[in-house]
C-alpha cells in the first residue's frame, strides 16, 4: 500500500507541539535562497545572507545567522516555528538561550506579540516560484580546495581534528589539576552520556552525588546513588514493571533507600525530539554499565593498554570491543515499565562506543599524559586517535563539505576517519560559523589566497 505525502504531513501537524513537523518547517527554512530581497510579515525587507547553522541541541534553531532587516545587516539566530504564537507558548522570552534571536520564522501567521520580525514561510509547492540565490552556495575556498590534491586535503583536515582533541585536552588538564583526575575524567563521561538533549541533566545528577556522598561510597554503591537520584527509579516496583525488571528495580531501590540523602533539587529530564532508545533510562543504564566495567578512574588502566599494544590500530580496536555494552533487560527496554522491543539493540553500541572513544577518552588520555609530562605517550595518543574510524556525520559535517567543495559525496567518502572527520568540524565552527559564513573577513581564505 503506497503511504501518501500529504497524510503524513497532517498526522506531523496534528499534535502540537510536534518537533517532528516543526523538522519539517526548518529543513523549508534552509532552503529559502540567499542574497534575494524577500517581504517580511509586516511588509519589511528581509536579504538572507546566511540561513544559520541548523542547531540539533537545545537553544534556537539556527545559530549564527546574518541577515538584512529593513535595510540593515545583523548577526543573531533564527527561530522556527509552526504558529507565531508558539514563542509566547514556548516562554522563549524568558530563556537566556533565545536572547540573541533576530528572526522568528513561522507557517501560520496568529499574530503573536514578541516583537522579533517575522517572516512566513511559503507553502511547500511555491517554492519553486522562488528566485534562485545570486550566489553559489560555494564558498571562496572551494576554488582553492579545487586546486589541491586529495591527500594535501586530507592531511589538512587530519591536523586540525588533531588541533581539537588537543584543544579539549588543555581545558580538561585544567580541570584535572584543579579537581583531580577522576572528577575530570566524570564530567566528560557523565556529558557524554547525556548527549543532546540531557547534558545539563547528567551534570546535576554527577554534581549531586560529589555533593552529598563521600568518593568511597560512591565507588562502592554507584548504580543504586545514580538511578536513586535521578528520580528514573520506579517507586512502585509491584504488579505494573515486567517480570525481569522487578527485581532489579527492587534490589536498587532498597539498596538506595539506606543511602539517600535528604531530598534535593529535582531534576528535569528531556525526552522529545529523540530517538525512542536514546532515553534518559538507557542512557543511565549505559552509564552503569560503562562504571560497572571500567571504574571510577580507568585512564592508568587505558594508558597500560596503550603502552603494552603493539601498535595503535590494535589498541583502538581492543578499546571499541570493550566500550560496545550489553544489558540483558536495557537491550530490550526503553524504561523499566516499557513493553519488550521486537528488536534488541546494544545499550552502548558502536556508534555511542565512537563518541566515547573521541569525545572522552582520547583527549583525556591525552591531558593525563600532559599532567604526568609523559611526551612519549602523548604522542601514542595522538597516533591512536588518528587511526579511530569516523563517527557519524552530523548535519554540520554535511553543511560543511557543502559549502568547501564542488563534490561533497566524494569528500565525505575520504573523510572516512574520526581525526579527518573532527577537523571538518573544528574549521567550520572557528571560521565559517563564527563569522556567519562571511568568506570576506575568513583568515582561512585570506591564508589559502596569499599562498596561491
Amino acid at each position: 500500500m503506497q503511504i501518501q505525502t500529504e497524510k503524513i504531513l497532517d498526522l506531523l501537524r496534528c499534535t502540537e507541539p510536534c518537533s517532528s513537523y516543526e523538522g519539517l518547517l526548518q529543513a523549508r527554512w534552509n532552503r529559502i535562497p540567499r542574497n534575494v530581497p524577500l517581504r517580511l510579515r509586516d511588509g519589511g525587507t528581509l536579504v538572507v545572507l546566511f540561513r544559520g547553522n541548523w542547531n540539533v541541541e537545545s537553544g534556537p534553531d539556527f545559530k549564527n545567522a546574518r541577515l538584512e532587516i529593513n535595510g540593515k545587516t545583523l548577526d543573531g539566530d533564527v527561530e522556527v516555528h509552526r504558529f507565531e504564537s508558539d514563542w509566547a507558548r514556548h516562554a522563549h522570552s524568558a530563556n537566556p538561550d533565545y536572547a540573541h534571536v533576530i528572526l522568528h520564522v513561522v507557517e501560520i501567521s496568529d499574530r503573536g506579540e514578541e516583537g522579533l520580525p517575522v517572516y512566513q514561510l511559503p507553502p511547500e509547492e511555491q517554492f519553486a516560484d522562488l528566485p534562485p540565490p545570486l550566489l553559489s552556495r560555494l564558498g571562496s575556498c572551494a576554488a582553492k580546495f579545487d586546486r589541491m590534491e586529495d591527500e594535501e586535503i586530507r592531511e589538512m583536515f587530519i591536523a586540525a581534528g588533531v588541533e581539537r582533541m588537543h584543544h579539549r585536552s588543555e581545558v580538561i588538564l585544567h580541570d584535572m589539576i584543579k579537581n583531580g583526575v577522576p572528577r575530570a575524567f566524570q564530567t566528560r563521561l557523565f556529558d557524554a552520556y547525556g548527549f543532546k538533549h540531557n547534558r545539563q541533566a547528567f551534570g546535576l545528577l554527577l554534581e549531586t552525588l560529589w555533593r552529598n556522598y563521600p568518593e568511597s561510597v560512591i565507588a562502592a554503591s554507584f548504580e543504586s546513588l545514580l538511578w536513586g537520584e535521578s528520580g528514573l527509579l520506579p517507586v512502585d516496583h509491584s504488579g505494573r514493571l515486567p517480570e525481569d525488571a522487578a527485581e532489579n528495580a527492587k534490589q536498587l531501590w532498597e539498596r538506595w533507600w539506606h543511602l539517600r540523602k535528604d531530598s534535593g533539587c529535582k531534576i528535569e529530564w528531556r525526552r522529545n525530539g529523540g530517538r525512542p532508545w536514546n532515553t534518559p533510562e538507557r542512557r543511565l543504564a549505559g552509564l552503569c554499565l560503562f562504571l560497572r566495567k571500567f571504574g571510577m578512574n580507568p585512564l592508568p588502566r587505558w594508558l597500560d593498554s596503550l603502552r603494552e599494544a603493539p601498535s595503535a590500530p590494535v589498541f583502538c580496536r581492543r578499546l571499541l570491543d570493550e566500550l560496545i555494552l550489553k544489558d540483558a533487560f536495557w537491550d530490550w527496554h526503553t524504561t523499566f515499565c516499557a513493553a519488550k522491543l521486537k528488536h534488541p539493540a546494544a545499550v552502548s553500541g558502536m556508534e555511542k562506543a565512537l563518541e566515547i572513544a573521541v569525545d572522552v577518552i582520547m583527549p583525556t588520555l591525552r591531558a593525563y599524559c600532559l599532567l604526568k609530562r609523559d611526551v612519549r605517550m602523548g604522542n601514542r595518543v595522538d597516533a591512536a586517535f588518528r587511526n579511530l574510524p569516523g563517527t557519524q556525520k552530523n548535519r554540520i559535517f554535511l553543511t560543511a563539505l557543502d559549502r568547501w567543495f564542488s563534490e561533497p559525496g566524494k569528500m565525505a567518502k575520504m573523510f572516512s576517519d574520526a581525526a579527518s572527520r573532527q577537523g571538518v568540524l573544528h574549521l567550520y565552527s572557528n571560521f565559517c560559523s563564527s563569522i556567519s559564513c562571511d568568506c570576506r573577513v575568513c583568515l582561512i581564505h585570506q591564508t589559502m589566497s596569499s599562498k596561491c
